[in-house]
């Protein structure tokens, strides 16, 4: 078990529990100025924006959400920030846990950013906590993201002054 309260899973019950590494997913769209360079240049951590070759690169890369892999090795300084932007910033961080690489993992997410709505690409913002439980369930409807999830068991935000666990399957399939 990690020594940050951010890196906590919230069911120990979960499979392979100690084999899933802990990222969070950044917004930065809820920054001014935006945090991105900052986040993206720290030392030993890393980082990857989910916006990173795609359309929405060349418009909106420094409002990009960001996908940082957590470790023991993580700087305190940076984890204490961390704890400072869920404070104040409700909604910019979503926690999640997977076995994938954090290359593996953004290119998996970048599947889940765009949709079709009356025939036009329209950016799916599922990385904002206040609407990852609506977008999560609509991912669990289809086939085609249900198996992309399938691969990120645990979900987590912060809200009302707790952390609150979501999961990519049912119980029963855990």
């Amino acid at each position: 078990m990690n020594r940050v309260e951010l890196m906590i899973r919230g069911d120990q019950n979960i499979a392979n529990a100690d084999a899933l590494n802990s990222y969070l997913i950044f917004d930065c769209a809820h920054f001014d100025p935006s945090p991105y360079y900052e986040l993206m240049n720290q030392p030993g951590i890393e980082v990857l924006s989910l916006f990173k070759n795609t359309v929405q690169e060349i418009e909106t890369l420094e409002l990009s959400p960001i996908l940082i892999k957590l470790t023991e090795e993580t700087p305190e300084k940076f984890i204490a920030q961390i704890r400072a932007y869920v404070k104040e910033y409700l909604g910019s961080i979503l926690w999640l846990w997977s076995e994938m690489t954090i290359s593996s993992l953004n290119n998996q997410l970048q599947k889940l950013l765009f949709a079709k709505l009356n025939g036009h690409d329209v950016l799916v913002r599922f990385y904002d906590s206040r609407c990852i439980v609506d977008r999560l369930k609509d991912f669990q409807r289809k086939a085609y993201t249900k198996a992309i999830i399938q691969n990120i068991p645990v979900w987590a935000f912060y809200s009302n002054e707790k952390y609150h666990y979501l999961w990519s399957t049912e119980e029963s399939e855990r």
